[in-house]
């Protein structure tokens, strides 16, 4: 949105301060994850608990693969549009508040590793490790920017058939977080399920009761 022509510094600049918009959002997330968690330890250790995370992560996973979409409800991206459109451009205020906003609006390119991520946080109950791996997702997301930002604009990447290569892999990511997050309650699920077998065999097994009323029909 500037009009006169903005240098590689400058470029740099302005997407570093968009980019750590976005981070700060994300930073917040991950320490009100953390923060949860630390509410809800005892529940979260729970073998039912653990697993009814790995499904989550299951389905964002079939998110991730096109199953279906996650985003935000169309009435609240359309007001966080409007209102970062009326944001100018090539200020570092406004540049920084447009990527706070666009890290709501771009939900759904990121919901379900995010929401992977929040729910792998909130298990933790670590407030610090919630905000370096929120941070640096946010770091991560941030890296095209800065190169685009460093270009001046001429190496601005554009959609293609590696955008759904990056879903699916982020798809499988969750899958192999899902099966790591639900190892705790392996034990708990075969002993559970060993148990139910064998009280099953047992009670195949068990003569049923015959009511008896003498001494002879005890020996008999």
């Amino acid at each position: 949105g500037q009009r006169e022509q903005v240098g590689r510094a400058r470029g740099f600049a302005l997407a570093l301060s968009y980019s750590q918009g976005m981070a700060l959002v994300y930073t917040a997330l991950g320490v009100a994850a953390g923060l949860l968690g630390q509410g809800l330890s005892a529940y979260l250790q729970h073998p039912w608990v653990v697993l009814a995370f790995a499904v989550l992560m299951v389905l964002l996973a079939l998110s991730m693969f096109g199953l279906y979409e996650l985003q935000l409800p169309a009435a609240v991206q359309s007001w966080l549009g409007a209102g970062s459109s009326r944001l100018p451009g090539g200020r570092f205020v406004s540049v920084f508040a447009m990527g706070v906003v666009s890290a709501l609006i771009v939900s759904p390119c990121v919901s379900a590793p995010l929401a992977g991520a929040l729910l792998y946080i909130s298990q933790t109950r670590d407030v610090w490790l919630g905000a370096a791996a929120l941070y640096a997702m946010a770091w991560g997301m941030g890296v095209p920017l800065l190169l685009v930002g460093l270009s001046a604009g001429s190496l601005l990447p554009r959609t293609g058939p590696w955008m759904k290569a990056v879903k699916a892999l982020f798809g499988v990511l969750m899958l192999v977080m899902a099966a790591w997050v639900s190892r705790p309650a392996w034990p708990y699920v075969q002993t559970q399920w060993l148990g139910r077998s064998a009280a099953a065999a047992e009670h195949q097994s068990v003569l049923p009761f015959q009511r008896v009323r003498s001494v002879a029909e005890l020996d008999a």
